[in-house]
């Protein structure tokens, strides 16, 4: 994948096997995101989406983000997590990808019950941002802080948990359950 580093070194690749090939998200360290696909039957390789995470270096300094991918149960697209410090308080570490109706971007809430690729970017404290998102026995697990306990306490069971499956048919991601904290 060096071809897609070009010749900035601080970007990653981070490779996803799908149906008929693969899929790639580079990672920039100043923000941006782009996604690739290589159809095996056409031996093409062609970038099919951008995207954005926060990125404001005198607010929450140099992102050193990182990435992680894979194809959830029910998906022929990879969904890809971005993890870094996105928030001043520090509740805001994970952005989550995919592609949908509205092309690759940032995965929003769209209501209690669904989580909907949005095909835009996540501003400094936009939607989009999770204290952490994971994946989880084929689901995406995304955590927040509780509203009933302050920042500093946001980890492990002391945060809200939802699990989202992904419903092939209405192209978003539904709540299967929930857990940690209210």
């Amino acid at each position: 994948m060096n071809v897609l580093l070009g010749e900035d070194s601080t970007r990653a690749t981070i490779d996803v096997t799908v149906p008929g090939g693969f899929e790639v998200m580079v990672l920039a360290q100043k923000g941006q995101v782009t996604f690739w696909s290589w159809q095996s039957t056409a031996k093409a390789l062609s970038k099919v989406g951008a995207s954005t995470y926060p990125y404001d270096l005198a607010k929450v300094g140099p992102p050193k983000a990182t990435g992680a991918g894979m194809v959830l149960t029910g998906m022929v697209h990879a969904i890809y997590i971005v993890t870094s410090t996105f928030s001043g308080d520090g509740s805001g570490n994970s952005v989550a990808y995919t592609t949908g109706v509205t092309g690759w971007g940032a995965v929003k809430v769209a209501s209690t019950t669904k989580l909907v690729p949005s095909g835009q970017g996540v501003a400094l404290g936009g939607a989009g941002l999770q204290d952490e998102y994971k994946f989880f026995a084929g689901a995406l697990e995304a955590a927040s802080c509780s509203s009933t306990l302050p920042i500093a306490k946001c980890t492990g069971q002391s945060r809200v948990l939802a699990f989202w499956v992904w419903n092939s048919t209405l192209s978003q991601f539904t709540l299967d359950s929930t857990g940690g904290l209210k």
